[in-house]
């Protein structure tokens, strides 16, 4: 079987997409995208906090 004749769901893979079916995929790529940077923005909140946080435990236990 020849990968061209590869079928899923009835399907062959050589068929196109249509227009509306990359419209969906390049929405859902978007919302994904747009949730990892919020998440990424909030990680780097967090580690910053971390950051001063030890700072604060540092000069507690050395005393400056």
């Amino acid at each position: 079987m020849a990968w061209s004749e590869f079928k899923v769901s009835g399907l062959k893979l050589s068929d196109a997409a249509s227009e509306s079916q990359k419209g969906l995929v390049l929405a859902v790529c978007l919302v994904v995208m747009s949730v990892m940077c919020v998440a990424l923005i909030w990680q780097s909140q967090i580690i910053s906090n971390q950051r001063e946080d030890i700072k604060w435990l540092e000069t507690l236990k050395f005393g400056g």
